[in-house]
This record gives structure tokens, sequence and C-alpha cells, in this order.
């Protein structure tokens, strides 16, 4: 007990000569084995830009003489920048991500909507025309089904890779936001997260084929119909005054 009094005390004396000249703030230690210096015994409080490790003092002093040191907290605020910096493009790509969702939550019930219509159409024609074009009503009703479910099948897949992209930012969040509210310096970094930087790039799914104009998707069917409607009332008109 004696022993660490002494190197707390003469911690503090060299602590004092090296960083006299700025404000550097000491904090309570926890942990205390994984935060001493196994070299020198005392407690790491510089951090080592060369070698990119927490040292003592002495070790700043000697091992490390001619090395770009700072203390601990100077690299704690600098990388502290830098991961709110990079939680602040996990938080954009969030936005846009949810946005990208909403996009597809309209497409999808512009196209439900627009498919509900046409098929309405349809059999309103057909119910207009002679029993016999009965089996071409349902075949065009089973055809418009068919693309519907295409469709939406297609939206509901980009749904599943932008839903799982907001899960998979917001974990990527969830796991920065213990860094960044430790007043732990070491711990902070020691297991700092360095590849965090490298996967904040997100590519937004390609929306231009859905968004563009969902309403549209069946009017080439509506059309279809109603010239059929003209050419069928047309030859009844005319088989009629044959007859």
């Amino acid at each position: 007990m004696r022993k660490m009094l002494k190197h707390m005390k003469a911690h503090l004396e060299k602590h004092n000569e090296l960083f006299r000249w700025r404000k550097h703030p000491l904090t309570e230690a926890t942990d205390l084995q994984s935060k001493t210096c196994s070299l020198h015994g005392r407690l790491m409080d510089v951090f080592c830009r060369t070698d990119q490790k927490c040292v003592c003092l002495l070790c700043a002093l000697h091992e490390h003489k001619n090395h770009h040191s700072v203390s601990a907290s100077e690299e704690r605020a600098d990388r502290q920048r830098k991961l709110m910096e990079t939680r602040e493009k996990f938080l954009q790509n969030v936005r846009d991500r949810e946005k990208d969702f909403q996009e597809l939550k309209q497409a999808e019930e512009s196209v439900t909507c627009s498919a509900q219509t046409a098929v309405s159409e349809s059999e309103r024609i057909f119910s207009e025309v002679l029993c016999s074009v009965q089996k071409t009503s349902v075949c065009v009703t089973e055809l418009i089904a068919e693309r519907q479910r295409e469709e939406l099948s297609h939206i509901e897949g980009l749904q599943e890779k932008v839903q799982q992209k907001i899960s998979d930012l917001r974990l990527k969040m969830s796991e920065l936001d213990p860094f960044l509210t430790t007043e732990d310096h070491i711990h902070f970094l020691q297991n700092y997260p360095s590849d965090c930087e490298e996967s904040t790039s997100e590519e937004s799914e390609d929306l231009s084929n859905i968004s563009e104009n969902p309403k549209a998707f069946f009017c080439n069917v509506e059309l279809l119909l109603s010239k059929l409607q003209e050419r069928l009332m047309h030859v009844t008109k005319e088989t009629a005054i044959k007859i």
C-alpha cells in the first residue's frame, strides 16, 4: 500500500511537471491493472501517437522520448470529435433509408390502387360485351393480378433491404453510444472502434423505376381494353345491321 502511494505521489509530481503549461484534468481510475504501465508500474495517462498506444509519463519521457505524445484527454477529445462525425453520418444514412422506405410505401399504395382500378375497369368493360368474351375478361384480370404480384414482390424485397439497412445502422449507432458517454479515457482509447469510419458510406436503393410514376403501371391495360371495347361494339353493331 505504501509503495502504491509512493508511486502515486511520484506520478502526480511528474504529471504536474509535464503538463504544467496546459489544462490536463485528472479523473478517477477504474480497473487499475489494465491502465497501469507494466514496465514502470505507473498509471498510463499519455497517448503516443507515433506508436498508437497508451503509455505512462516515464515511458513518454524515456522509451517514447522523441515520439509525438499527447495527454490521454487530448487524444480522447480528438477521437471523440471523429466518433461524433461518424455517428452523424450513420444518422444521416438512417434518415436516407427511412426516406427510401416511405417512398416504397407510397409506391406500394399507388401500385395497389392502380391494380384495383385496372381490374374494376376490365370487369366493367367485359360486363358490357357478349358472354363469349367473358373468358378473355377473366384472363386479363389474372394477368393484372400477376403483374401486381410481381411489382409488389419487387417492392417488398426493396423494403426488406431498406429495413435491414436501417436496423444495421441503428445497431452500429448503439455500439458507438457507450464510447460517447464514457469518461474513462484509457478504456475509450484501448477499445476505440478504429474501423467505424470506414463503414459510414451507404448506397441508397435504386427507386427510379418504382417512384417515377407508379400510378401508370396499368394504364396500358386500360387503353388496350378501351380499344377492344370499341372494336367489339363496332362489330356487334355491324353484325346486328347485317342480321
